[in-house]
């Protein structure tokens, strides 16, 4: 028997023990094939796979070197993009699955791989350009519909991604992937109980899936249902000590039962697991800050703590990557409790409002803003508020505002995210009367003082909403739209008027206090 002989025949019981899992024993004789055939193209291409699956380091140069052996070898392509993707080599697997598609065109494992390698890296058209041709050929394919579906999701078409999700669960009626990712997209349409429907579905279908106990907590939470979110999070736990995100969300529900302490602890846990996870860092900066302390020393500790971790918060922002990751979390994450305890926040939050206004310039583009006031002109000033009513954030801030500011130098406008049309005066008489205008609504924003047709235009916008998490708003704070370099310093309230001057830059009177009820943005840069 020849050398070609007896290699074909190492090489039928290798593939014998890779079918069976043995995949050792299949690793042994490749590697004798490839030792005694160094020309064999199909060896080297078997023994990359196997050595990728038992985690080896070397598997992505022994495919490399069947695609030197035979550079027409398509599927030696595809599977050298697998391992190169696996390795977060995106850039280098996409020309894998190109040259793979472009070798064999009705290969479909390759074009599959080619669109969900497009999709990582937001090159969202051309993918769905590739999961578009797939589908054409294999329309009763599950998986063609599953990756269609979600492409439409992240590019913003719902209803489609919705019919996909659905004609996939149609074809394979055990598709878990297809259930958790249709819960997620009828959650985010807050069609909760047709949601809440389909995670249950997942965690029938799979209940040791740590993945589909996670997205079921997170149905849950969002209805209020926050025990059985919790009980859902820990059973994931249970079975994937490691997901960071389960630990993560956990957190989250416990902050919401004011179990701040456990909260912290999962926080801390889920940054452990993933120290790139600014979220979680964030979540557990402001865990920090409980309601109710034990003692005098306990808000002192507590204080350091926060302080510590929003400064290094800070230095972790400045050198990410991406920071607009944190666009979404800001708004479910803030220094509320800070001014509870009692001391000068001035320092603190101004660095939490630095930190704010970078993570959402990363987000959101410069609007355009109207010109400054010219010299005899009066500041247009607008303050968008949901606390036109009997509330501690009228009595501080807001109704001080009103009443104080000079008429002759700001012409105030102010309005009302709500669904109240009766907020207009409140015990204190304070209303449409003392801004001088009816009331006006325009979408779901109530304005006073101007009619419904007029368009806003204000030098300095101050928009003050209280946080409900992420699903109600996106960026809880104080901002102001002024294209100024100078910040607007909102830190201080006091019995008169503050003084704001044309440059931008606002003062407060000597010995006034440093204390807000509102988690304020004390600096908050023209950047938002």
């Amino acid at each position: 028997m020849n050398v070609r002989s007896r290699s074909k025949q190492t090489l039928a019981a290798a593939m014998a023990h890779h079918r069976a899992g043995r995949l050792n024993d299949a690793e042994r004789l490749y590697q004798l094939v490839c030792d005694t055939d160094p020309k064999n193209a199909r060896a080297f291409h078997l023994l990359g796979v196997v050595a990728h699956q038992l985690r080896r380091p070397d598997a992505a140069s022994l495919v490399g070197r069947a695609v030197l052996l035979d550079p027409d070898f398509a599927e030696a392509h595809n599977d050298r993009g697998v391992i190169l993707a696996a390795n977060g080599l995106f850039e280098d697997a996409l020309s894998c699955f190109e040259r793979g598609v472009a070798l064999n065109p009705g290969y479909l494992e390759a074009r599959n791989n080619l669109g969900r390698g497009l999709r990582s890296i937001g090159r969202f058209d051309e993918a769905l350009t590739q999961f578009e041709l797939v589908l054409k050929t294999t329309p009763a394919s599950p998986v063609a519909h599953f990756n269609l579906a979600s492409v439409f999701e992240l590019i913003g078409r719902k209803p489609d991604a919705e019919k996909h999700y659905r004609s996939a669960i149609a074809l394979r009626c055990d598709f878990i992937d297809a259930y958790i990712h249709l819960a997620s997209l009828l959650q985010g349409a807050d069609r909760l109980p047709e949601a809440l429907a389909h995670a249950e579905r997942a965690v029938t279908l799979r209940p040791d899936s740590a993945g589909a106990r996670n997205n079921l907590g997170n149905i849950l939470g969002t209805m209020g249902r926050r025990d059985d979110a919790i009980a859902q999070y820990e059973t994931a736990l249970t079975i994937d000590p490691g997901s960071f995100m389960a630990l993560y969300n956990c957190g989250v529900a416990l902050r919401g039962e004011t179990r701040i302490a456990e909260a912290r602890a999962h926080f801390a846990r889920a940054l452990a697991l993933k120290p790139d996870f600014l979220e979680a860092e964030l979540a557990l900066c402001m865990a920090e800050l409980p309601a109710l302390y034990e003692d005098e020393s306990d808000i002192a500790e507590r204080r350091e703590a926060y302080a510590g971790r929003l400064a290094r918060l800070c230095t972790d922002v400045e050198s990410a990557s991406a920071p607009v990751a944190l666009a979404d979390a800001i708004g479910s994450h803030q220094p509320f409790y800070l001014p509870y305890q009692g001391c000068n926040d001035r320092e603190l939050q101004s660095l939490y409002g630095s930190l704010v206004c970078k993570v959402m310039a990363a987000k959101y583009k410069m609007p355009a803003f109207p010109k400054p006031p010219g010299p005899h002109e009066a500041i247009r000033l607008g303050i968008v508020s949901g606390f036109f009513r009997q509330h501690s954030n009228w009595k501080i801030p807001v109704k001080g505002w009103l009443k104080m500011l000079d008429r002759d130098r700001f012409h105030v406008s102010a309005g009302r995210r709500a669904s109240r049309s009766d907020f207009s005066r409140n015990r204190d008489g304070q209303g449409v009367g003392a801004i001088g205008g009816p009331t006006a609504r325009g979408r779901s924003m109530l304005f006073l003082g101007t009619p419904c047709h007029q368009r806003i235009s204000d030098h300095r916008l101050l928009y003050q909403q209280r946080s409900h998490g992420t699903r109600w708003c996106h960026g809880s704070l104080f901002r102001t739209a002024h294209p100024a370099s100078e910040p607007l310093d909102l830190l201080r309230t006091c019995r008169r008027a503050v003084d704001l001057d044309r440059s931008g830059t606002a003062g407060s009177a000597p010995g006034c206090c440093g204390l807000l009820v509102l988690s304020v943005v004390a600096k908050v840069s023209a950047a938002i």
